[in-house]
């Protein structure tokens, strides 16, 4: 794939996804380097001038008032060397993170967010601080950037510090090659040299919100490819449980006025085509009209199922809209000019503004949470409805064919549990945690960086309880008779088999969960067309 950053180029959340995988190609725009070359002449034009400008010739943050007099004093050679050092400096001392190293996927998205937002040209950096990272990409140095620091204001701080660092060419660890190193011997080995860093380039490469939306951006990307397995996986347990289809007509979801749920009851019973064992209400009123006794003695089929079973369309159409919001937010981000100050040498003039502040992120990555904890919730609920014989319609205790003997499927419901509740615990509201801090200079702030890691984490956890359902919903559906099943219950059955065997008698089922999940990741089951290419 071949990308093309800076100037006026619009990047998608499944374009910067795609731009990172291996034998992609990363441009800068044409009219990219006669940008940044004037927001860089203006910067250094305004600064020679000895005029405050922040993060330049003042201190950083709350001690922005803290103009040095004595530059005035200075040679033209001293003051600029006084810039330059302090820009190293602070580099050095907010590269300070902690916990364990994010996947490398983060750290190169987030440097090639980190490069567009500076190719837009308003930061005031020299060309050569977009080439070498982009170079970086090309050759693949993947600096090791740790998981706690950032608090969402004036960006992403201590994890772009952590970047930045092996842009100077410091003996930091990186990944070369899939190899460990250091960023000093790595960059002599391709032929790269240090940053120099100019003016405010120290604070152009830290201060800014790439870490968060790169986090944002691979979750988002996850979420959509899993979510439309996860509806797939949701039809399979739905036929399992004969599903009364009066609740996925069209016209209760048409009055509902709400498209993405219509838009759901259609896919679910397009699903169920050719299927004997979803229930259609009206060949069951008709039952009940020729001999005037409910079918089953009531005690299996009816007119209307619980509120899990009849209700998935109304609880996941707020899902696939949240899904579209958050990405026109984390879009919003990603072309974003995040910088402060910001250089705009057309209109003469440098802006402190507050850009670094990531609550576009933040509440795109929380909704998304709430989504997820609710629909593991939900998973779990169906868990439950397919295992247990007062809910079931029939089937064998847990899904075992000799239930005296055998736990089945209970551990699995255990587990699902487990990552429900996991994720319930995962979408809270980070802005209710908000506390002032840097001499209260940053007295409000978007924790949108704990917000993705959230969101991070609990996508994690639905590759996981969706692996459940697939595996539970697959047996279930033998069990009815798979010759019964629709279409779609038939293939996915034959896809889950290729890499599950049935559950016959107990086993430890955490290779089987695993086998299930790699085949989502790779897009090997419940798999339609990709919606995102």
């Amino acid at each position: 794939m071949e990308l093309r950053i800076g100037a006026q180029e619009w990047l998608t959340v499944t374009s910067v996804v795609k731009a990172i995988e291996p034998g992609s190609t990363i441009m800068l725009h044409p009219d990219t380097a006669p940008r940044v070359k004037a927001s860089f002449v203006y910067l250094q034009d305004r600064v020679s001038e000895r005029i405050p400008v922040y993060g330049v010739n003042t201190q950083f943050g709350d001690q922005v008032r803290m103009f040095n007099n004595e530059v005035h004093d200075l040679t033209e050679e001293e003051y600029f060397e006084r810039i330059r050092r302090q820009q190293f400096d602070l580099i050095r001392s907010h590269a300070c993170g902690v916990g364990p190293p994010v996947c490398p996927d983060i750290v190169r998205l987030t440097m090639l967010l980190r490069a567009h937002c500076l190719a837009k040209g308003y930061s005031g950096v020299h060309i050569g601080c977009v080439e070498l990272i982009l170079s970086f990409l090309e050759k693949g140095l993947t600096p090791s950037v740790r998981r706690y620091g950032s608090i969402g204001a004036s960006g992403d701080l201590i994890p772009l510090a952590m970047i930045a660092r092996a842009c100077i060419g410091d003996p930091v660890q990186v990944v070369a090659q899939g190899e460990r190193t250091t960023a000093d011997k790595a960059m002599k080995t391709c032929g790269l040299e240090p940053l120099e860093v100019h003016l405010r380039e120290g604070t152009a490469l830290v201060n800014g919100t790439s870490f968060m939306t790169a986090i944002a951006c691979l979750a988002l990307y996850r979420l959509k490819r899993l979510f439309d397995q996860t509806v797939s996986a949701i039809g399979m347990a739905l036929e399992a449980l004969r599903v009364v289809e009066t609740a996925y007509e069209d016209l209760p979801h048409k009055l509902k006025n709400s498209a993405y749920q219509r838009k759901l009851a259609e896919r679910f019973r397009d699903s169920w085509n050719g299927s004997e064992l979803v229930e259609r209400h009206h060949e069951y009123r008709n039952r009940v009209g020729t001999d005037n006794r409910v079918p089953d003695g009531g005690a299996g089929l009816g007119l209307q199922d619980i509120y899990s079973v009849r209700s998935v369309c109304h609880g996941l159409a707020p899902f696939c809209e949240a899904l579209d919001i958050a990405e026109t937010w984390i879009e919003q981000e990603i072309n974003s000019v995040n910088d402060n100050p910001i250089v705009d040498p057309e209109g003469k003039d440098i802006y402190e503004s507050a850009n670094f502040m990531g609550y576009n992120v933040a509440q795109g990555c929380e909704l998304l949470t709430a989504q997820v904890a609710g629909c593991s919730a939900w998973i779990h609920a169906l868990v439950g409805n397919l295992l247990h014989p007062r809910k079931n319609k029939g089937l064998p205790a847990n899904l075992s064919e000799d239930p005296v003997r055998y736990s089945g499927f209970r551990p699995a419901q255990l587990l699902a549990c487990s990552l429900a509740v996991q994720n319930r615990s995962l979408a809270q509201h980070f802005q209710s945690f908000m506390i002032p801090t840097e001499g209260d200079n940053q007295d409000v702030n978007s924790l949108g960086t704990h917000s993705a890691l959230n969101l991070w984490d609990s996508v994690e956890n639905m590759y996981s309880i969706t692996s459940i359902l697939i595996l539970i919903a697959s047996q279930a559906l033998e069990l009815r008779g798979l010759d019964k099943a629709g279409m779609q219950g038939r293939r996915c059955v034959d896809q889950v088999r290729g890499i599950a065997a049935a559950m016959r008698s107990d086993r430890p089922l955490k290779d089987d969960i695993d086998a299930v999940r790699l085949a989502l990741e790779n897009r090997e089951i419940l798999c339609r067309k990709d919606p995102q290419e």
